[in-house]
């Protein structure tokens, strides 16, 4: 499977899309819509989806490892709290606890 797990996802609507930012040149999460070809494709991801799943508050993040940060953070754990998780080898969840 070229590409990665779920690379076979990826049909001609989200080729379009991705296409659409590419060739915006505005390859940023941060503009003024209409800018320089700043299209908001994030902050109306970041939307939708909140709408979808019924939830107030959506942040798109890079990684599954900065969603765990940012996810630390909104409750409060920081340096020098303690936290347990699973030895699941396949599932790396302690990049941001260290």
């Amino acid at each position: 499977m070229t590409g990665g797990p779920g690379a076979y996802l990826f049909g001609e609507e989200e080729k379009k899309e991705l296409m659409d930012v590419i060739d915006s040149g505005a390859l940023f999460r941060y503009g003024t819509i209409g800018v320089d070809g700043f299209q908001g494709k994030v902050a109306t991801f970041e939307k939708e989806i909140a709408e979808v799943l019924g939830h107030g508050h959506v942040v798109a993040t890079t990684s599954g490892t900065s969603s765990l940060m940012c996810c630390m953070a909104a409750l409060g754990i920081g340096p020098g709290d303690r936290s347990s998780f699973p030895a699941t080898p396949l599932l790396h969840p302690f990049p941001p606890l260290l």
